[in-house]
């Protein structure tokens, strides 16, 4: 595919390049159509995506710098056109994809080389090889979610996950993260003095800009389990709603109250009693796990190369449904 020929390594990418594509995701978010996005009631990007056609969907979980998972993905060719890969199935307007979030930490694959990286940070060597090789995975795998994202706008999406904090703020629903090292503050400080302040505050409103929620013809889905439940409006009207924010990012397992998943799909999909709300953020050490009486259904492996194949004309088959790319 021509389209890879710019993404045929794992790199950092030039300072101006970014900013580049930076401006350009933000411009196809900031414009993104309102049949599928609507607006809030004060006309402001929503935080909502909803599809009620029969286009099949493709549920991405947690990448977390898994640049070779989405490439991967792409260039799969063995779904209901074996002679046509995702990406060509993308174009055709044939599918739709959609990634749940968490595009940056390799967290516990990397863990090896965080502990390297925040003892080189701690002495006073912010631009470590070890940093460097991790935000390249990391940046590699951004740059294509975003040109892809510019390239398909209406059939590619990415949604805002807990690591969706370049800033590594602690307000409006987001929170500071440290697990194995500082990542966020060392996370934070590389992209400051790779790159520039313009550059973090550009990448920072692109977080931002993302989509919280999709709801299709016969599933749910949000980077966590949600902690409570959502109306259609307040998710519509979410962007600035740090509640929800965190709800939707940051909800443990057995955080909630009641069966907030069960409670929305019966909400928005009346219709459907078979219907299912799909995450990711915690992870499973199989294909799945079932919470909320068998309805919310938590799917990243980190260990794994696996997503959600979703067909809107008929039951969802544990069997068959979540695929693998290893």
């Amino acid at each position: 595919m021509n389209f890879f020929k710019s993404f045929t390594s794992i790199k950092l990418p030039e300072k101006n390049i970014l900013i580049s594509l930076l401006e350009e995701v933000l411009t196809v978010l900031s414009s993104e159509n309102e049949v599928y996005r609507p607006k809030t009631k004060d006309g402001n990007l929503g935080g909502m995506l909803i599809f009620n056609d029969e286009l099949p969907t493709i549920l991405v979980p947690d990448l977390h710098a898994r640049y070779n998972f989405l490439q991967k993905l792409f260039s799969y060719k063995n779904l209901f056109d074996k002679k046509k890969s995702v990406y060509e199935l993308m174009q055709e307007n044939k599918i739709r994809v959609i990634c749940v979030g968490d595009g940056l930490h390799s967290e516990k694959r990397g863990k090896d080389r965080w502990l390297k990286a925040y003892e080189e940070y701690l002495n006073g060597n912010i631009l470590n090889k070890y940093i460097k090789k991790e935000m390249a995975e990391g940046l590699s795998l951004m740059s294509l979610v975003m040109k892809t994202k510019c390239q398909l706008p209406k059939n590619f999406h990415f949604l805002k996950g807990n690591h969706e904090n370049i800033l590594n703020e602690t307000s409006n629903g987001n929170f500071s993260f440290f697990k194995f090292a500082s990542e966020g503050e060392m996370v934070f400080d590389f992209m400051v003095n790779y790159y520039d302040i313009k550059t973090i505050e550009l990448y920072s409103e692109f977080e931002s800009s993302l989509p919280l929620f999709v709801k299709g013809k016969n599933f749910l889905s949000s980077h966590a389990e949600p902690a409570f439940f959502m109306t259609e409006n307040q998710l519509i009207n979410s962007m600035k709603d740090g509640n929800i924010i965190q709800s939707l990012t940051w909800t443990k397992n057995g955080d909630v109250e009641g069966l907030p998943a069960v409670e929305m799909l019966e909400s928005m999909l009346p219709n459907f009693p078979k219907a299912l709300y799909f995450a990711g953020h915690r992870p499973v050490y199989q294909n799945y796990e079932l919470r909320e009486n068998g309805r919310f259904v938590q799917f990243h492996n980190p260990n794994k190369m696996n997503f959600v194949y979703i067909d809107n004309n008929r039951d969802f088959n544990f069997e068959t449904d979540i695929i693998s790319l290893d």
